[in-house]
């Protein structure tokens, strides 16, 4: 993670522990510096896929392991439109994550902890919006 990316972060972190770990609901300073992780791995990287873990509805029942992460083009990305952004995509993540949305397969703890760790170990950076 670049210098810029660990401000981003400690910015956060120092916003959660203002709040006591509970932000409020549409708060504009966490939704902005999510939208600062994005930029700046934009900017360092040139390329950044976003994508989300949890689909609904038709989005759900059609998702393809080709359809999980989208190319990032430098535009706005609206609150709740990403989970994760990634550098590359990633069968091995894109898998799970239909996994994860697929009926008849029970949600389970283990499969999320995957999830989270595999967007970690392939350099990633997790959002959360309020």
């Amino acid at each position: 993670m670049s210098d810029k990316l660990r401000g981003i972060v400690e910015r956060e972190n120092a916003l959660y522990k203002r709040w006591g770990g509970n932000i409020p609901e549409a708060n504009a300073e966490l939704n902005d510096l999510q939208r600062e992780k994005i930029n700046a791995f934009y900017s360092e990287s040139g390329t950044v896929y976003i994508g989300k873990i949890n689909f609904y509805d038709d989005e759900r029942k059609a998702l393809k392991a080709e359809k999980v992460f989208t190319l990032h083009n430098g535009g706005e990305v609206y609150n709740f439109a990403a989970d994760y952004i990634i550098p590359v995509p990633d069968n091995n993540l894109a898998e799970m994550i239909v996994e994860w949305n697929s009926d008849g397969v029970p949600n389970s703890l283990k499969l999320i902890e995957k999830i989270t760790q595999r967007i970690d170990e392939i350099g990633g950076i997790h959002l959360m919006w309020s």
